[in-house]
């Protein structure tokens, strides 16, 4: 399998090498650490999203065609090519020992031999994945409903579907968070600045992160470092008084597999370019300093 790890190393690196890396870097109390998180430090997987997630941005067409394979793909496409560079090897002995095509990327199906590309679903067959398509009034008996699941945007009933309602039945604030459907995340996710307590409270979905801490930066320079706790469902949290309105910040994780990544607020109401280390940070954001003028329309409105 170290083999095949190599193999995926070098597939990354052959297509990250025409793409822009990103860089970041984390700064230690009183001096700047910088270390890089480029594709090449990702797995074939993730740089295959990003690459797809890129494209999507830019409406891109034929989008397939110019990702690279899965990790599963990959897999049986090396179990291909070693088998070929094994008889290629033996070219100048009298007698050529075949590799077993079985073992090799290949599988029989209804006594044919065909390539098997790989061993996994094109899609997870997850109920969660679920979307119900277009029909008319409520839904009642759809896929959605069938599966238990609220209705999505990627849902195809009417806007105002009864079933896309958040759901208020949770125990606590972290569960009601967990049901709530995407335009509320805004809501409780990210920093929350509460002017009563000049505090503000951090809050990330990261399910498959070890340690999560929040870096509060001054042009680019780290001043704080503030560890989340771990609450349910892969959210982490902590509430700090060091974050006023305008403080800018990242998060670093700690994911299972040693990697330290520094990232910005997904949900934040704000990010700033910050010209000295040449990244982008999140801003904390008091969202009630804005004085909305339209009450009289909103009052009035049919």
């Amino acid at each position: 399998m170290s083999q095949i790890a190599a193999a995926e190393t070098l597939f990354v690196r052959c297509f990250s090498s025409n793409r822009r890396h990103r860089q970041s870097s984390s700064l230690t109390t009183g001096s700047r650490v910088s270390y890089q998180v480029t594709q090449t430090d990702v797995s074939i997987n993730e740089l295959r999203a990003n690459m797809a997630m890129t494209a999507l941005k830019k409406n891109s067409m034929s989008i397939a065609a110019s990702l690279p394979p899965t990790h599963d793909s990959l897999f049986y496409h090396c179990l291909r090519v070693s088998r070929q560079v094994q008889i290629w090897l033996q070219a100048p002995d009298g007698y050529i020992k075949y590799p077993a095509l079985e073992d090799s990327g290949y599988q029989m199906i209804d006594g044919h031999l065909q390539v098997q590309w790989t061993s996994k679903l094109p899609f997870p067959n997850d109920r969660q994945l679920s979307c119900c398509g277009k029909h008319k009034g409520q839904c009642t008996r759809c896929i959605c409903i069938v599966n238990q699941l609220p209705c999505t945007i990627f849902c195809q009933c009417p806007a105002d579907c009864s079933n896309r309602k958040l759901i208020h039945t949770a125990t606590s604030n972290s569960q009601t968070i967990i049901v709530m459907t995407h335009p509320k995340l805004y809501e409780s996710r990210g920093a929350q600045y509460y002017k009563d307590s000049q505090t503000t409270s951090f809050c990330l979905y990261a399910p498959n992160a070890r340690n999560v801490w929040v870096i509060l930066t001054a042009f680019g320079n780290e001043e704080h470092r503030l560890q989340m706790t771990r609450t349910i469902e892969g959210l982490w949290e902590t509430v700090t008084d060091k974050a006023k309105p305008g403080r800018t910040y990242l998060y670093l994780i700690d994911d299972y597999h040693g990697r330290y990544m520094l990232r910005t607020d997904p949900v934040s109401f704000s990010v700033v370019h910050i010209p000295e280390v040449n990244q982008v940070h999140s801003v904390v954001h008091d969202e009630t300093i804005y004085q909305w003028g339209d009450q009289n329309w909103m009052m009035h409105r049919s």
